[in-house]
């Protein structure tokens, strides 16, 4: 239960236990780390502080997010897709998406990378072909 006015949050604050405190101090920090980057978006210094943050709490998104074609693959061209499996799998194993329509060519990256543990590259863009 939260105090109902904004005069009592002291009050409740010093009734709380530690770990509940802690807890509290965790959701509210989460909700104000936005590092996820929109096509028309400006705010690098936000992301940079949101990447020290990941460093120093040693994130590591996969365990968190794969990519599939819902979430990750069909927001690509066909090159990005391509791109994106050459930096998984390998130039060998992407050739043949350029010529792929682009729903078959997200799925076929999904299908072939599940359980890969690939994260894509931050704020969206792709890394350089090797």
């Amino acid at each position: 239960m939260s105090p109902g006015y904004p005069a009592d949050s002291s009050e409740w604050c010093l009734e709380r236990g530690q770990q509940e405190l802690i807890e509290l101090l965790a959701f509210a920090a989460a909700h104000s780390i936005d590092s996820v980057k929109d096509k028309y978006d400006y705010r690098e210094t936000q992301r940079a502080h949101a990447e020290v943050l990941a460093d120093a709490l040693d994130l590591d998104m996969t365990n968190y997010f794969e990519a599939t074609a819902g979430n990750y693959f069909n927001h690509l061209a066909r090159d990005g897709i391509e791109a994106a499996l050459m930096d998984i799998k390998g130039p060998d194993f992407a050739s043949g998406v350029g010529r792929m329509k682009k729903v078959e060519a997200a799925a076929y990256a999904e299908a072939h990378t599940k359980g890969s543990a690939w994260p894509p590259p931050p704020s969206g863009q792709q890394r350089q072909r090797r």
